[in-house]
């Protein structure tokens, strides 16, 4: 359950990596967690098909946390109109002190210009 809960959810996560599954093992977790994971996802990929509306999704190709890889496979489930941009950042792309920031703008000032009613 945890193999396909995880996998549809987090794409770029190995299970096969010895190194991960080294530190899965160090893990202690409630079966009740794994079931409440499988649940998060089903629900957050039912979320992601339900999109309606132009979407803009910003990705640090260097993020070490959620792996482009995994966001492009996420993204996928998304049938309205999307635009990915994949800025040259890290992690929190989203505050000015970090690195990727100003593309990260730059993008979501771009997608929205798109949006903005003449007058």
């Amino acid at each position: 359950q945890f193999r396909a809960a995880s996998t549809e959810l987090l794409p770029g996560f190995n299970l096969d990596d010895p190194a991960v599954r080294r530190s899965l093992m160090d893990i202690r977790l409630p079966m009740v967690f794994l079931e409440q994971f499988r649940r998060l996802s089903q629900v957050i990929i039912q979320g992601l098909r339900e999109i309606e509306v132009p979407t803009l999704v910003v990705q640090g190709k260097y993020d070490p946390v959620v792996l482009p890889s995994g966001t492009k496979a996420l993204i996928r489930q998304i049938k309205a109109p999307l635009q990915y941009v994949e800025t040259q950042g890290d992690h929190n792309i989203n505050q000015r002190s970090n690195r990727g920031y100003a593309e990260t703008e730059s993008a979501v000032l771009k997608f929205a210009d798109q949006f903005r009613k003449s007058g």
